[in-house]
């Protein structure tokens, strides 16, 4: 699992499509110069990007989703979106379940505390 949630990881991508994308414009290179070197960025930051298959997932469509918009294939498009869906609602999962497990061991911690300082008195 990822250290991040599903929302501050979209909150990345979005960041980082944005400003790649206006890097970009600021060029005015063709569109297709533009996707292949976007892309060439996206293995980039796969290499070096400390996320889970998730959390990459997560990120990767949401990028590609925001850069090439309607620019994209309604095939790709809606393999992005499901992709980006199932992604979230693992990260989701999974990180509730973390919070639970963090709640279970904060009140085991209290507990015994509670039993160490009973012992003191």
């Amino acid at each position: 699992m990822t250290d991040r949630s599903a929302d501050q990881i979209v909150h990345m991508a979005l960041q980082f499509t944005r400003s790649t994308a206006a890097a970009l414009s600021f060029l005015e290179l063709p569109s297709r110069v533009d996707g292949e070197l976007f892309e060439g960025l996206m293995d980039q930051v796969a290499d070096t990007l400390p996320l889970d298959e998730a959390g990459w997932d997560l990120f990767s469509s949401t990028c590609r989703i925001e850069f090439f918009g309607s620019d994209a294939s309604e095939i790709d498009r809606k393999r992005w979106v499901r992709l980006a869906d199932d992604a979230r609602a693992e990260l989701d999962g999974s990180y509730a379940a973390e919070r639970a497990a963090d709640e279970d061991d904060y009140r085991f911690d209290c507990a015994r505390d509670e039993r160490m300082m009973a012992g003191v008195k």
